[in-house]
């Protein structure tokens, strides 16, 4: 299979890249071949997979526009199996708005592989962090962002009350505040200074 290229956030990328995806059933790993590709239409997003992470549409559509969607395929023309929203903040930052993975594939490791297309895309495109938000009561998802080298930085408080039109309960509690995490995926030098005394 050949490596189509893109432009992502203005620079050339190759975008299939081959993944092995663990069955729990199985003690050995069948290859599956995962296909990034950017979303080029807007009537091409899959908000079906989008509200597998937002809660509401009109809440995606504030974003996603802005964003740069990415696909995950196992074929050029199969059903997606995951979907990443990236929005560049500014020159060093850029945030992952949303992403997902097909309920029947979670847990096999598909999350963390779209995890490091992000960075690999962010430390192409000479980006030296990658942020994102959830909830600070989603201890899954926090664990999840953790493991995959992401570390807390801060806390937006009221963010689920101010920014949704009804309240979101997940296991019984009303979700309130968003904790922010973030990864460096650049090794740009920082200026050092030293003050003698």
């Amino acid at each position: 299979m050949q490596n189509p290229s893109q432009k992502a956030f203005g620079v050339v990328i190759k975008t299939t890249r081959s993944y092995k995806l663990a069955i729990p059933v199985m003690k050995n790993l069948r290859a599956m071949e995962i296909i990034i590709r950017k979303v080029s239409s807007k009537y091409d997003l899959p908000f079906d997979l989008l509200l597998l992470a937002d809660e509401s549409i009109g809440v995606i559509e504030k974003y996603i526009y802005d964003s740069e969607v990415y696909l995950a395929t196992e074929s050029e023309d199969s059903e997606a199996v995951g979907v990443f929203a990236l929005l560049k903040l500014n020159n060093s930052d850029i945030e992952i708005k949303n992403i997902a993975v097909a309920e029947t594939l979670q847990n096999r490791g598909i999350g963390s592989f779209l995890i490091s297309e992000i960075k690999r895309l962010a430390k192409v495109a000479k980006f030296e962090n990658v942020i994102v938000g959830t909830s600070d009561r989603a201890v899954k998802q926090i664990n999840f962002y953790e493991n995959n080298g992401f570390i807390k930085y801060d806390l937006k408080k009221d963010f689920f009350i101010k920014n949704y039109p009804e309240p979101i309960i997940e296991n019984g509690v009303m979700l309130r505040d968003m904790v922010m995490l973030k990864v460096k995926v650049s090794s740009r030098p920082q200026l050092a200074i030293s003050i003698l005394a």
